[in-house]
């Protein structure tokens, strides 16, 4: 876990660093920092039976460095609520078991974006992102022979503590400060750990709202 957070620390200061040579452009300015919240909608494709979205948040900060009117670069700081929810129906030792599973990934992410508006508070957002795994849980409601079981197990060992994701969506930022965002982040790692013998990628689309501060 160590490795992981000096990664994460690494990526942001390599950011924070280039924004700043940046920065000595007369067309640039002062960072400007603010925090947003919002919906996922998110799910895991590969190896997974009859999966449908897991419903959670995103919540965070960011800080957006103006390269120039129409270029800047924001890193953000999340934690996000991920998974995937699925079905079961499998037949055991002559009986059928029904019922549904949710697998509950909690990350602390951090995207770099590059934002290129295309009009006046209207950006283009694209970016890579990496995540740290903070949490990882199964719940499950199942019935056997009429004997309803549920519970929740840790399954933290069982998926891999660091993800790495594109991410690419819109913005609008109006003069208020108050700020609009939609995106899609595709997952380019299995989350599964090597030697559990299950293939799957994030995929998360996220609705937000925000507000930067001047």
């Amino acid at each position: 876990m160590k490795k992981n957070l000096l990664t994460v620390a690494a990526t942001l200061l390599a950011a924070a660093s280039f924004a700043q040579e940046k920065m000595e452009d007369p067309a640039a300015k002062n960072p400007a920092f603010g925090i947003k919240a919002g919906l996922n909608i998110a799910t895991i494709t590969g190896d997974v039976n009859d999966a449908s979205p897991r419903l959670g948040v995103h919540f965070g900060v960011t800080a957006e460095f103006k390269l120039s009117d129409r270029f800047s670069i924001q890193p953000e700081l999340l934690y996000s609520m991920q998974g995937v929810k699925e079905t079961v129906s499998e037949e055991y030792l002559g009986s059928i078991i029904t019922g549904e599973g949710t697998t509950k990934m909690d990350y602390i992410n951090l995207p770099v974006m590059a934002k290129i508006y295309l009009s006046d508070g209207f950006s283009l957002e694209v970016g890579p992102q990496i995540g740290v795994l903070v949490s990882g849980k199964i719940s499950y409601d199942l019935n056997f022979e009429g004997e309803n079981v549920s519970g929740t197990e840790d399954a933290s060992s069982e998926l891999k503590s660091v993800d790495f994701a594109f991410n690419a969506g819109l913005g609008y930022k109006l003069p208020s400060g108050l700020f609009f965002q939609g995106r899609y982040s595709l997952g380019l790692t299995n989350t599964y750990d090597g030697d559990f013998d299950t293939e799957g990628k994030n995929g998360v689309l996220q609705f937000s709202i925000g507000y930067q501060f001047k």
